[in-house]
């Protein structure tokens, strides 16, 4: 996000890769311009409804060995299988940072906005498309959880990917 005056600029990386372009009005009440993916750009305008109401994501934990790493798993969606990737890796300053990755739909990736842990407990929330997860480590090294995505809710079960370049 880049404001200079009162021109405001963004980009999203959902869906395709988006970038906003606009101006904010005088009264700050309004803010008018173009947005533009792949598949074109269109004219867009917002008006202010009230105080502005930003709820920051909570901080992530410090990432674990326990879950540092890639995982793979599926989702069964009405009856379709799709194969997710969770990779988790740690910051600079140690907590944990997360990309969900949906391997059927293009390798699309998704930011994970916070990562918690705690002892085999695992939750990350992927605001980008409303998601959360939910998941417990078992000592068979594999995380059972839940997908929650808007209503819906779907068993994900989590086991680490094949290192690369071997299995």
């Amino acid at each position: 996000i880049s404001v200079e005056g009162t021109a405001v600029r963004f980009t999203a990386p959902l869906p395709g890769r988006t970038s906003f372009t606009g101006d904010l009005s005088p009264d700050a009440n309004t803010l008018a311009g173009k947005v533009a993916n792949a598949q074109g750009q269109v004219g867009f305008h917002l008006a202010r409804a009230g105080e502005a109401a930003v709820k920051l994501p909570p901080p992530s934990t410090l990432l674990t060995k326990d879950f540092e790493g890639t995982w793979e798993g599926a989702l069964d969606a009405n009856g379709k299988s799709l194969r997710v990737l969770v990779k988790l890796a740690s910051g600079g300053d140690g907590k944990a940072t997360g990309t969900l990755v949906s391997v059927d739909q293009g390798n699309m990736e998704i930011p994970i906005s916070t990562v918690a842990i705690a002892g085999k407990q695992l939750h990350f929330e992927a605001r980008a498309v409303s998601g959360t997860y939910q998941g417990t480590l078992g000592a068979n090294g594999e995380i059972t959880g839940e997908w929650a995505q808007g209503p819906g809710r779907l068993p994900l079960n989590l086991k680490r990917a094949p290192a690369e370049g071997g299995k």
